[in-house]
């Protein structure tokens, strides 16, 4: 029971962390935001794996 539970905790640390590690990705990428709203949006894209190009 307990080793079952610290696999899941674990699994859930490598996850946040993982996508800690994306969002920090953008932010270099981005070389800063004027606003919190650009960050977001530039955020949720890649996140959810959308693709905008429309040609």
């Amino acid at each position: 029971m307990i080793t079952k539970l610290c696999s899941l905790l674990e699994r859930e640390i490598a996850m946040s962390e993982g996508l800690k590690g994306q969002i920090q990705k953008i932010k270099r990428m981005a070389c800063g935001f004027c606003n919190i709203e650009y960050f977001k949006t530039a955020i949720y894209p890649h996140w959810g794996g959308l693709d905008l190009y429309l040609c």
